[in-house]
């Protein structure tokens, strides 16, 4: 039986593949996502919940605890590797 539940977790899943398919790898078990450059051309920060990864990190690391997927939970912390 498919509920509404059931349905917000298969869209939120469909979400995490997503970031996790245009994740860039910048360094050994670190992903982050290409949000554009600072006035120096470095990588823009982002570490915030709303406009960086810890945002996404956040996401992921729910989306892990709801569905017991590693790969979730694999993101999450990939994600905040080098920010903490």
């Amino acid at each position: 039986m498919h509920t509404i539940e059931s349905e917000l977790v298969e869209r939120a899943m469909d979400v995490g593949d997503l970031l996790l398919r245009h994740a860039l790898h910048t360094g050994p078990n670190e992903i982050t996502w290409n949000r554009g450059f600072g006035r120096d051309l470095t990588s823009a920060a982002d570490a915030g919940v709303y406009n960086g990864r810890s945002g996404e990190a956040l996401f992921l690391s729910y989306l892990a605890k709801v569905t017991g997927e590693p790969r979730f939970a694999d993101g999450a912390l990939a994600a905040m590797h080098g920010i903490v």
